[in-house]
C-alpha cells in the first residue's frame, strides 16, 4: 500500500504490517517538510545489516568457546582413561613391550576415539539440522563448508593426539 505524503516522501506498508518511508529530495528540503523526522545519510538497509554483522561475531565467538569445551573434555577424557589404565601400561612394559609400541597403542586408541566420535558428531545432529536448514534456507542441507568442518573436527582432535 502506498501512500505519497507529499512530493519529497513516499511511505508504505509492507504485507508482515512494518511501514517503510523513501525520501526523494535531498535531506534538508524533506526535513523541512516533514517535522520531527530524523534522516541519516546511510539509507535504511544498512542497520539490519550492521547488526546481522554483529551477531555473526557473536555466533563465532561462541562456537569458539563450544569447540574449546569439546577440546577440553576430550583431553581430561583422555587424561582419566590414562591414569585408570596406569597399571595396564606397566604390565605391558614387564612383559616385555617397548615403550613406543605402548604409546603408538595409545595413538591408536586416541584416533579411533575421535574418529568415532566425529562419525558420530556428524551422523546424528543431522535430522535436527536440516529441519533449521530447510527453515533458513528451503534446502536441505546445512551450509557450513567442508573446510569448516575439517576445522572444527580437527580442533577438537588436535588436543587428543
Amino acid at each position: 500500500m502506498l501512500d505519497a505524503i507529499d512530493d519529497a516522501v513516499t511511505a508504505w506498508s509492507s504485507a508482515d504490517g512494518r511501514y517503510y518511508c523513501s525520501c526523494h529530495t535531498p535531506p534538508r528540503a524533506s526535513t523541512s517538510r516533514c517535522k520531527g523526522t530524523t534522516l541519516s545519510g546511510a539509507p535504511a538497509a544498512d542497520a539490519p545489516v550492521e547488526e546481522q554483522r554483529a551477531m555473526a561475531w557473536v555466533n563465532y565467538v561462541v562456537v569458539g568457546v563450544i569447540i574449546a569445551c569439546t577440546a577440553l573434555t576430550v583431553v581430561s577424557t583422555q587424561a582419566m582413561n590414562t591414569a585408570t589404565r596406569r597399571r595396564e601400561f606397566a604390565l605391558l612394559r614387564l612383559t616385555g613391550s617397548s615403550r613406543s609400541r605402548v604409546l603408538g597403542m595409545m595413538r591408536r586408541e586416541s584416533f579411533t576415539v575421535v574418529a568415532v566420535g566425529g562419525v558420530l558428531g556428524t551422523l546424528l545432529p543431522v535430522p535436527p539440522l536440516a529441519l533449521v536448514a530447510w527453515a533458513s534456507t528451503r534446502g536441505p542441507w546445512p551450509t557450513v563448508p567442508v573446510t569448516g568442518r575439517l576445522a572444527i573436527v580437527g580442533s577438537t582432535a588436535l588436543p587428543a593426539g
